[in-house]
């Protein structure tokens, strides 16, 4: 006897990236990309403080990008003085 299972919905791994209160606003779309139709500032600034690169496409639809996996360049030669040349305190 087969029992009639039924299938979860696929759920795109940047989906578990998006916050709650970001939901209603902003879906996943592809890769590391969501779409948005909304371009309230708050909505970018926050997407920002999540970590969000917000983009836009030639459509006029907010492409936020969240990279999965990051990359980090540390600079051993670090000088303490400003643009200028001026010495920091």
């Amino acid at each position: 006897q087969s029992f009639p299972f039924r299938r979860r919905p696929s759920v795109p791994p940047i989906a578990r990236f998006i916050p709650p209160y970001l939901r209603p606003y902003v879906h996943p779309y592809h890769g590391d990309f969501c779409f948005s139709q909304h371009f309230q500032p708050q909505l970018i600034v926050q997407l920002m403080a999540e970590g969000f690169l917000p983009m836009c496409s030639h459509d006029l639809i907010l492409l936020p990008k969240l990279h999965d996996q990051r990359s980090c360049i540390l600079l051993s030669n670090r000088s303490n003085n400003d643009a200028d040349g001026r010495e920091l305190g």
